[in-house]
């Protein structure tokens, strides 16, 4: 008789823990399950956690941490060259992981770190390592697919670190104010052509159509002159019968004296002084994209109405 008592208030009680189980589940939000990850730019899922060792191979990712003050002794590793670009953010603590190509998994392994940052150029051997030894990656890319992607990135990586409420401020502030000042340059520039250089010797290397730069022209009413993907490289000759309105020399190590060259007197934007080169502020702006990518969008714009 006691023994069926027992067994009958043991049942009871797991009922009633069941019961309770269940209730916590009801009164969770719709998405609660949603948000326990969040896609990258490979469109892997990673989860959504309190990560508090974080080891940074992205310069825009760093950037953008700091946009979102993201506490930088939060950050136990980054890459060679921002180790020494963002110093002033960074904590002295921080160690060097290596450069982009070949970072050091050695180091990357003793660190214990919970989440890495990747940019998607980042080589498929070492992720392959990374995969290996079950280290939590994260991929933001900079490379966006199209303008969207560009702002889904951003948000994404916000989200991953449990900063979307500053995320949605700086999305006001910045990419929402400068988008609408860009769009309304195309009273200016509607049915203008442009081509961003990354770099020229005896041949000519450009952006393709598929560039974040690209995407951004775009909404000023600026044709891209150039229809291929990726880096293409061209003649001097395609760039003569290109002959965009604007040129846009996306690198700080080109010696402007480039296009004395008499052989380019022919172009309209050499004719009509439209060739732009970046200086160093403007690659850490304009080449890390980041909140400021569209501020700075807007000011490079503003150079060509001149």
């Amino acid at each position: 008789m006691k023994k069926n008592i027992f067994n009958n208030i043991k049942i009871a009680i797991l009922c009633l823990f069941f019961i309770l189980i269940l209730s916590i589940i009801s009164i969770l939000p719709a998405n609660a399950s949603e948000n326990a990850f969040i896609q990258d730019s490979l469109n892997r899922k990673v989860a959504i956690l309190p990560y508090n060792r974080i080891g940074i191979i992205n310069p825009a990712a760093i950037k953008t941490f700091r946009f979102l003050e993201v506490k930088p002794e939060n950050i136990v590793g980054v890459d060679s060259f921002s180790i020494k670009f963002y110093k002033d953010y960074l904590t002295t603590s921080t160690v060097n992981l290596g450069d982009f190509n070949n970072p050091n998994l050695e180091i990357i392994l003793s660190l214990k770190i919970d989440l890495l940052i990747l940019d998607q150029s980042f080589p498929i051997n070492k992720l392959k390592d990374l995969e290996k030894f079950n280290i939590n990656y994260f991929v933001y890319s900079t490379s966006a697919e199209n303008y969207d992607t560009l702002i889904s990135s951003l948000h994404n990586l916000s989200i991953l670190v449990s900063k979307e409420e500053k995320y949605n401020l700086l999305y006001k502030d910045f990419i929402q104010i400068y988008e609408k000042k860009i769009r309304e340059t195309s009273t200016i520039f509607k049915d203008k052509t442009a081509l961003s250089i990354v770099w020229a010797d005896k041949s000519i290397m450009v952006a393709g159509c598929d560039s974040y730069l690209a995407y951004m022209l775009a909404l000023a009413g600026i044709k891209y002159s150039i229809l291929e993907k990726g880096w293409v490289q061209i003649s001097i000759e395609t760039l003569l019968k290109l002959n965009p309105d604007f040129i846009i020399v996306a690198t700080a190590d080109l010696d402007k004296s480039y296009f004395s060259n008499p052989i380019f007197k022919s172009l309209k934007a050499y004719k009509n002084k439209k060739i732009y080169f970046f200086s160093k502020e403007d690659e850490n702006i304009l080449l890390q994209p980041s909140f400021d990518l569209w501020k700075g969008i807007y000011e490079l714009l503003l150079k060509f109405t001149d």
